[in-house]
C-alpha cells in the first residue's frame, strides 16, 4: 500500500468504505464475494487495500478488547501480562479459525 492509497482510506471516501466493511462478513471465505462487490466500484488495488485494513482493524479491536477486559480484572501486571498471553494463543487459533489466517 503507498501512501497515496493510505490516504484515500483515511480520508472520507475511504471510512465510508470501512464503515461498509465492518458490517459485512470479513472471513476468509467470503474473500472472493467482498472483492467482487468492491471491485465494482474501485480499482483492485483500492479494494485489495481496504479489505486487508478492515480485517486489521477488526483484529486489533478484538486484542483492544481482551487486553482492557484483562486490565479491569485484574490489578496485578504481571498476572495481565501471563493471563493476555495465554488468551492471545486461544484467539489467534479463533481468528486463524474465522479467517482462514
Amino acid at each position: 500500500m503507498d501512501i497515496s492509497l493510505f490516504g484515500w482510506l483515511a480520508g472520507p471516501d475511504g471510512r465510508a468504505l470501512l464503515a461498509r466493511l465492518a458490517a459485512a462478513d470479513l472471513r476468509e471465505s467470503n474473500t472472493l464475494a467482498l472483492l467482487t462487490d468492491l471491485r465494482r466500484d474501485l480499482p483492485p488495488d483500492v479494494a485489495g487495500a481496504a479489505l486487508t485494513l478492515a480485517r486489521l482493524l477488526l483484529s486489533a479491536m478484538v486484542w483492544a478488547l481482551v487486553a482492557c477486559g484483562f486490565s479491569a480484572l485484574w490489578p496485578n501486571k504481571a498476572f495481565v501480562f501471563v493471563a493476555v498471553f495465554a488468551a492471545s494463543v486461544l484467539l489467534d487459533a479463533l481468528v486463524g479459525a474465522l479467517f482462514g489466517q
